[in-house]
């Protein structure tokens, strides 16, 4: 039995693409798992479930042992297996892993397609492979699909069915090459040559044996493709296929098979079944599922002697023209109706349409239905019919036609039935482009003129080829000719005419019946005769029907419809109405030269007048005269108020209407050219732009009272289109609470000239719902070159405070025509004098300020200022960036603590000012602020204690120590502000402010941004460079313990403190209650030197916990400055826990030449942190300590034991000078390493990847021992290491070093040969007495067994290997198990102990322990060839192909054999 290898399936999570929904974010359990519409993505896992299993993509491979149930899969489902994609053929039964396969009916989406909404059909009965249907919805997630699934009736519990999965190229079964599949000759289908005349066949092929592949050996051994027909093939329903075989070398190709099933209908595909093929060679092999009653296979044939032998009818009579002079009959005519005939006169074949009765020389003449077939079509079955009078399908034939012909030429034959009744003949077509043939219509009735006398019924037409002669000679094309009445059931011709000479052409008549245009239709054919066309006309159905000729409208005399107000945008228009308009035909001369078929647009002309549109394209040149229906708007909610027909003929160069009279006040449009003056309405409305924005208080607009009718508008203002995604406009722009945008690239998706499809907005909604498209809003877009107009509808009543927002650059409101210059004095804020001036009046706008320093100071000043009790300032800092930015304005009044009221404003920096977007103030005595100069006003802050380098004071408060708001300059240290951050608890205070820059001469006077280090809080201040000294405008309102102080040059000694403790350094180290608590880096705040190591902060972090003697080691995460930079800020880390940047501060740093200061700006949070300096690396290596004694290796024993705790008699760096002369982790044995008990690397606790240096812990050992953990700092030097040790309190303990084992001249040597693999031998291994250490195998292949032996070898009854490969030499001594084997049918680690490996260069070393006891041996790998000499297998009845024996089955012990005969192998 083939077992398939896509039974076992790898499947690895993918995310993908996004698509161009934003889904929000899924819970950590999404509750719609089911859902069609998830709130979230289905793509999720959080949402899909993954089902993985193998045998769903068992579609080439039956199997009804496994029966699967999937009724449980529901909802979001994500299918492991295989591509993991739904099969989407009809499959087997039993095959997808249950009886009844559910396939996939349809293709799967792509990603931009979305949820879509699918099918799965379930094959249940033989001839429905669709018979139970279920919707399920499927979602393309760019490397995967997800489906969600229903299990209702009737795919429910009860039935054995299961999902069909696609399985991956290589999982699909090699048909040819696997022998379990049997290739067999099928004798039982026919070829198609052979006919058949009723009765039934057996069923050939039997799909209950689910591995055979049959060929088909007859003709070309392939199936059949196209339609056969029925009694062909030797069966009444032979199957055939629509696809091509497969062309590679053991390809599968699944395909369908169909026939009818029934003698009515040919080529219907009632039934269906699938068929997979393969290609095997020169032979193609068949899977076919159980074929229906009556039913085979129809297989190709050869037709060479069918078209060789074919008997020829040339007898003249058969002619479609020919009356019936005697009666001539085929029944007893044709003689042997098992041959096939070829027609030999006119055409050469036989009619397509229907023959009139008494033609072809008999009473009724057979013509054939369905076409006939093209070259390498092979043989298809037709119908062939006779007509009578009323019915062109009277009675009829099977038969089937073959196309002997090449390339160039048609050489058509049949195979008749014999009719039932003589005077029945198959009739010979004749070409109807002669005049012989086709009868004229010319009567003038037929063109529908009033004069005419006699009016046309078409009941009593012959069938036959006609030609209209008349009008434009061809049928009426329209649904009704205006003014139409001499045929009461006018007919239509309805499809295309023949384009080339010789081309026909099949169509159909619709006959008109009150308002239906197509109650009645008839089938036409139209032949193209190069200058005219004839058309097959069958009898009107209805008594009164005719068939029209089309007139040549275009050459009437037609009317112009040129009135200006008929333009469909000429919104200001006087119209006239249409009630006296004269019925006739129109050429609209004005505008786009054609009626108006926009019917949204409602403002048009002045008010009580309709404007009517047409519904419906216009017509192409060819589709002749149309009718259409005219709507006329009487509302903007109701586009088709009234309507009324019209006609319409596109005569090339022009389109003309048949147009009639309607009510008074309706009237019919003329489109217009978009894009010119008058056709749309100018918008510049200032509050729209996205750069104007409101809040809450301010007036709210809402476009439902300005969009209330549909028309074509521009926006004049800002960049004239309306803002679109990813702007998003914040909630309030323009004004509105709900501001509407186009989605992303909406106006780069519409070319010049060009207008969108209505589009639909979005709206932020606030709280997370920027894209909100529940209040549905579509508007259209008109690309007019440089610039854009957009068609907007009414926005819905109810959908108030919502707008669009025009979208502009923030730079514009820089413009001198968007704000608005205030030069009043009143509002400067050393204007003092009360006079309650206000800006209670101030219009909504943009503003800049010119009176003063031309902004709003950020300051909190305190009495009165600005001419009014209540001066409003800024709350937050002026915008650094180029954005427009918030900020609320607040009022104050003597009371600096307590505001009065406030008002949001928005913040513009222009190129050298500053905007505001105002409104007016709250009451009759507010006002908003300017700032002035203070040069001329400062006043001298001669303070001693205002310097950043001094702690001599405490207290100096500004609130209660600097009195009024005023210009100030300092006298002290370097009379300026500093620019980075000053030390904590200077000057009095405990924060102390700084400012990023000051400004130049020519700047003036320029707002800043006071920051005070430790704190959160800022200040907004002026500065100004007066030449020889800076001005500030400080206000005494700033909190308790916040100071005003100078900077000073901090490289002066004065200024700093020396460090020179060395438990700062960096390799200074200690753990646990040895850590250093840095009170002093804890407490002291100011500017430091160090003195020690390098002088200078580390610019790393340390590579371990405990260095730099402290818990939390502080680190400079930058570079230090140059000495031209002068104070810099950097960022401060404190490595915690292996976390390099537990946490952080701010330090400035100065670089003064030969060494640096720093001014501790953050101090530490507690006495567990302190700074790391800096240290020489190479000097700690120097000067390490050096231990010789030679007994400290890994592998020498002693009984002169060392004793470390006197040797190491202090923390320090030491260096082993024996040996490798490093530390080992490696367990050794007692008395080694020079003591009693060995020190010994429990575990690397931190490491450094780039320098090697480490932190270990270290304990000490015995036996049955463990003495307590400690930690050692390794520093790995050029070529050695020396380490940071700690003094041990136990006596005779000793540092253990490791050896170079490689050159060991103690490792024992392992000679035993009885321990060798393949022996199978049971003698009795010493290897349980085996002293504990390392080996070196000297027998075998030099080297323990890596691999599992059996029981009963190497010398015991349980042998033992090593259960990992040997080491390189590189990788050290490493870790591994010998694992004994107690049973040969169980796991071989039943039973394992610790060992050790070492690769040196020509040999493994093994550290090994004695085994269990004496059943217990280790196995040294050996060549089994020259241990084994291996029991043969000589039985002939062996070799393949040779017919089995009784005796021939193997019941062999375990063990190594060899095979003497044929190919001396086993069979592969």
């Amino acid at each position: 039995m083939w077992i398939p290898t896509f039974w076992i399936a790898v499947f690895a999570v993918v995310y993908g693409a996004q698509e161009e929904k934003k889904w929000p974010e899924c819970p950590s359990a999404a509750s719609d798992k089911t859902s069609s519409q998830p709130l979230c993505d289905p793509c999720s896992p959080k949402v899909y479930t993954l089902y993985n299993e193998p045998r769903n993509t068992n579609v080439f491979y039956a199997d009804k042992k496994t029966k699967l149930k999937n009724a449980n899969l529901q909802g979001w489902t994500r299918f492991g297996a295989g591509t993991g994609k739904l099969y989407n053929k009809c499959t087997f039964y039993y095959t997808c892993g249950s009886v009844f396969p559910v396939w996939l009916n349809g293709d799967h989406p792509s990603v931009e397609d979305g949820i879509v909404e699918s099918e799965v059909c379930l094959h249940y009965q033989l001839e429905i492979c669709c018979h139970y249907k279920e919707k399920i919805n499927i979602k393309n997630c760019g490397n995967y699909f997800v489906y969600r699934l229903t299990a209702h009736q009737p795919l429910h519990y009860n039935y054995q069915w299961s999902y069909c999965v696609e399985p991956k190229p290589e999982e699909v079964p090699k048909v040819c090459e696997d022998s379990s599949f049997e290739l067999l000759e099928d004798h039982t289908n026919r070829g198609e040559l052979e006919t058949h005349n009723g009765g039934s066949r057996g069923e050939p092929i039997n799909i209950a044996d689910d591995n055979k592949w049959y060929s088909f050996e007859v003709g070309s051994g392939k199936i059949k493709k196209g339609c056969t027909g029925v009694n062909q093939c030797g069966f009444t329903y032979p199957m055939y296929i629509e696809e091509d075989y497969p062309t590679k070398e053991g390809q599968i190709k699944h395909v369908m098979s169909y026939n009818t099933n029934s003698l009515n209908v040919i080529c219907d595909k009632a039934r269906s079944a699938p068929v997979y093929i393969v290609k095997c060679g020169d032979k193609f092999y068949h899977r076919v599922d159980t074929v229906f009653s009556q039913s085979g296979y129809c297989v190709e044939q050869d037709y060479e002697d069918v078209c060789k032998n074919a008997f020829t009818l040339s007898e003249s009579w058969r002619g479609i023209t020919v009356d019936k002079a005697r009666d001539h009959c085929d029944t007893n005519g044709i003689h042997d109706w098992n041959s096939w005939y070829r027609i030999g006169v006119y055409e050469k074949r036989m009619p397509e349409q229907c023959v009139a009765p008494n033609r072809c020389g008999g009473d009724t003449g057979y013509w054939l239905s369905g076409g006939h077939p093209k070259v390498g079509d092979g043989i298809v079955g037709r119908y062939m019919y006779y007509a009578s009078a009323t019915n062109c399908r009277a009675s009829k034939l099977e038969g089937h036609v073959l196309n002997c012909g090449d390339k160039d030429e048609d050489d058509y034959v049949y195979m008749f039935k014999q009719p039932s009744g003589c005077d029945r003949v198959f009739c010979a077509d004749e070409d109807p482009c002669s005049s012989r043939v086709y009868q004229r219509l010319d009567q003038e009735a037929r063109a529908g003129r009033s004069g005419s006398d006699v009016a046309i019924n078409d009941y009593t037409l012959n069938h036959g080829w006609y030609r209209f002669v008349g009008g434009l000679g061809i049928m009426a094309r329209s649904t009704i000719l205006p003014g139409h009445t001499k045929i009461s059931y006018p007919a239509w011709y309805e499809g295309d005419l023949p384009q080339e000479q010789g081309q026909i052409v099949t169509g159909k008549a619709c006959f008109k019946y009150n308002a239906n245009n197509c109650y009645w239709n008839a089938p036409v054919s139209i032949k193209n005769c190069k200058d005219f066309f004839v058309y097959h006309l069958e009898r009107s159905p209805p008594n009164g029907g005719g068939y029209p000729y089309e007139e040549d409208v275009c050459e009437k005399d037609i009317m112009n419809l040129d009135q200006e107000w008929r333009l469909a945008y000429n919104l200001n228009a006087v119209v006239q109405s249409d009630h006296v308009l004269k019925a006739g035909w129109y050429e609209v001369t004005i505008g786009n030269k054609r009626l108006n078929t926009d019917p949204s647009l409602y403002k048009h002309g002045s008010t009580g007048k309709y404007p009517g549109w047409m519904e419906g394209e216009h017509p192409t040149e060819d589709e002749g005269i149309v009718e259409r229906t005219i709507y006329f708007t009487t509302s903007e909610s109701n586009t088709k108020g009234n309507k009324i027909s019209a006609y319409i003929r596109n005569c090339g160069s022009k389109f003309i209407y048949y147009l009639r009279p309607f009510s008074t006040n309706y009237f019919y449009t003329v489109s217009q050219p978009l894009c010119q003056e008058g056709s749309y309405e100018e918008l510049d409305q200032e509050y729209r732009l996205i750069t104007n924005p409101a809040d809450t208080t301010m007036t709210q607009n809402s476009d439902n009272q300005i969009f209330k009718l549909t028309g074509w508008y521009r926006f004049m203002n800002g960049f004239g289109r309306v803002v679109e995604a990813p702007r998003n406009p914040a909630q309030y722009s323009g004004g509105f609470l709900y501001p509407y945008q186009f989605p992303e690239g909406s106006h780069a998706g519409v070319a010049a000239g060009d207008i969108s499809e209505p589009i639909l907005l979005e709206h932020n909604r606030g709280a997370g719902n920027p894209h909100y498209t529940g209040w549905a809003w579509k508007v259209s877009i008109a690309n007019c070159g440089n610039y854009y107009l957009y068609k907007i509808p009414g926005l819905h009543s109810s959908y108030s405070r919502a707008g669009l927002v025009v979208d502009d650059a923030a730079e514009n409101v820089c413009k001198a025509n968007r704000y608005k210059e205030s030069a009043d004095t009143k509002r400067l804020v050393s204007s003092t004098t009360v006079i309650d001036s206000s800006d209670a009046t101030l219009e909504l706008g943009w503003y800049r300020l010119t009176a003063g320093l031309g902004y709003i100071p950020g300051n909190k000043f305190s009495g009165t200022q600005c001419s009014t009790s209540y001066h409003g300032h800024l709350r937050d800092p002026h915008p650094e960036g180029d954005e427009i930015q918030q900020n609320l304005v607040q009022f104050y009044s003597t009371n600096p603590n307590s505001i009065a009221s406030s008002r949001t404003t928005w913040v513009k920096k222009c190129n050298g000012f500053y905007v505001y977007r105002l409104r007016e103030s709250p009451g009759a005595k507010y006002r908003y602020c300017e700032a002035t100069e203070g040069c001329d006003k400062a006043e001298a802050l001669t303070d001693y204690w205002r310097v950043t380098s001094r702690k001599v004071l405490t207290g100096r408060y500004e609130s209660s120590n600097f009195g009024n708001d005023r210009w100030v300059y300092f006298t002290e240290g370097l009379k300026r502000l500093p620019e980075a951050p000053p030390p904590k608890s200077v000057a009095g205070c405990t924060y102390n402010g700084y400012i990023d820059s000051h400004p130049t001469v020519e700047e003036g006077a320029v707002l800043r941004t006071m920051r005070f280090p430790g704190s959160t809080k800022t200040e907004q201040i002026q500065v100004q460079n007066c030449g020889d000294r800076f001005v500030y405008f400080l206000s005494k309102t700033i909190q308790n313990d916040y100071c005003y102080a100078a900077t000073t040059d901090v490289c002066d000694a004065e200024h700093y403190t020396e460090i020179n403790d060395r438990r700062r350094l960096h390799y200074s180290f200690a753990y646990g209650s040895s850590l250093t608590r840095f009170n002093l880096d804890n407490q002291f705040n100011g500017w430091v030197r160090y003195t020690i190591g390098l002088g200078r902060l580390m610019e790393e972090a340390p590579a371990a916990d405990g260095m730099c003697t402290t818990e939390f080691q502080g680190w400079v995460n930058g570079k230090h400055p140059t000495k031209d930079e002068g104070v810099v800020r950097r960022e401060l880390c404190w490595r915690y826990n292996k976390n390099n940047c537990y946490s952080k501060g701010e330090i400035s740093i100065k670089n003064c030449g030969s060494y640096y200061v720093y001014g501790i700006a953050t101090p530490p949070p507690n006495n567990q942190y302190g700074h790391c300096v800096e240290q020489n690396k190479k000097e700690v290596c120097e000067s390490a300590k050096k231990l010789y004694n030679p007994q400290r290796g890994m592998n020498t024993a002693t009984t002169n034991y060392i004793n470390d705790q006197n040797t190491i008699l202090s923390t320090g760096y030491y260096r082993f000078m024996s040996h490798l002369g490093r530390l080992t982790a490696f367990e050794v044995k007692e008395n080694n390493c020079g003591g009693q008990y060995k020190i010994l690397i429990e575990q690397t606790l931190d490491k450094d990847l780039e320098n090697g240096d480490a932190l270990f812990q270290i304990r000490g050992y015995t036996t049955n021992w463990y003495g307590g953990r400690y930690r050692a700092l390794g520093l790995q030097c050029e070529n050695y290491w020396v380490y940071n040790l700690p003094r041990i309190n136990y006596g005779n303990m000793a540092y253990c070093i490791e050896e170079d084992l490689c050159k060991s001249t103690s490792i024992r040597k392992f000679y035993s040969g009885v321990n060798k693999q393949w022996t199978n031998q049971n003698t009795g291994s010493m290897t349980h007495q085996l002293s504990t250490g390392w080996y070196e195998i000297k027998v075998g292949n030099n080297r323990l067994s890596h691999s599992p032996p059996d029981v009963n070898d190497c010398g015991a009854i349980y042998p033992g290997y090593v259960n990992r490969p040997p080491p390189s030499v590189d990788d050290g001594i490493v870790d591994a198990y010998v694992c004994y084997r107690t049973n040969n049918n169980a796991a071989p680690n039943q039973s394992c102990q610790k060992a050790y490996m070492k690769a040196c260069a020509d040999k493994v070393l093994y550290y090994l322990y004695p085994s269990h006891n004496v059943h217990y041996s280790i196995c040294v790998e050996s060549d089994v060839c020259e241990q084994v000499e291996g029991t043969p297998l000589d039985s002939s009845w062996r070799l393949a192909g040779n017919p089995p024996e009784s005796n021939g089955y193997d019941n062999l012990a375990v063990g190594w054999y060899r095979v003497p005969i044929g190919h001396k192998r086993l069979a592969v």
